[in-house]
């Protein structure tokens, strides 16, 4: 698979290095969470190949960080989302989710 994320978007402190490639829909999600108050440090996961009818960005909290799973319409891609208040980090990622749907 071809890396395909924008140079410059994994860039700082917050993002794991050792898995750099991002899905093409979660790139606006994580171009907000290097800018979200609260996060500490963006984990990079697995992507699975999937048909989904709707795209979409699911949170859940784990034991000790938060669960975020992006949906597009041909695959599926998880992160793992560090930060000292979950409840703040969510209602934060909510907030964006509705003002970026209206775009």
């Amino acid at each position: 698979m071809k890396n395909t994320t924008p140079k410059g978007l994994l860039r700082g402190d917050r993002f794991n290095q050792s898995h750099s490639t991002v899905i093409k829909g979660a790139e606006p999600f994580i171009r907000f969470l290097g800018k979200c108050p609260g996060v500490k440090k963006v984990t990079i996961g697995v992507i699975t190949p999937a048909q989904c009818r709707k795209p979409s960005i699911r949170v859940k909290e784990t034991h000790f960080s938060l669960e975020a799973v992006v949906k597009t319409n041909t695959c599926i891609q998880q992160f793992y989302i560090h930060c000292h208040d979950k409840q703040q980090v969510i209602q934060s990622i909510e907030d964006w989710k509705l003002t970026s749907e209206g775009k």
